[in-house]
């Protein structure tokens, strides 16, 4: 208590996680009608469960940071995220889509 005296924080204020943070700007947001389309996020707001489980109750479109370990559904099965990639979004097929996409800005 002696540190949140001395910093003055005041004692109804509790702690709150950053996705639950972001959840509540959000609100605020949507309260005020000033909500963009979609938001972006970090790997700590990309595995919050209940935030983008916010976001898509809300029709919010978002990007989010996975980390490697991520689970996700990919063809009907649960994968992990770096599995997906290295097996479906690596092969020629898709090298030749991302470069006809981004043209010159993709490395092959």
């Amino acid at each position: 208590m002696a540190r949140r005296d001395a910093a003055g924080v005041p004692e109804d204020v509790t702690f709150r996680a950053k996705p639950q943070l972001a959840q509540d700007i959000l609100t605020g947001m949507i309260a005020d009608d000033t909500m963009p389309p979609w938001v972006a996020g970090d790997e700590v707001c990309g595995r919050s469960g209940p935030l983008r489980k916010f976001l898509q109750d809300n029709g919010i479109g978002y990007v989010m940071g996975s980390g490697a370990p991520s689970g996700l559904s990919w063809s009907g099965r649960r994968m992990r995220a770096d599995a997906v990639v290295a097996t479906h979004l690596t092969s020629r097929k898709h090298q030749r889509r991302w470069a006809d996409l981004l043209g010159d800005r993709v490395q092959r």
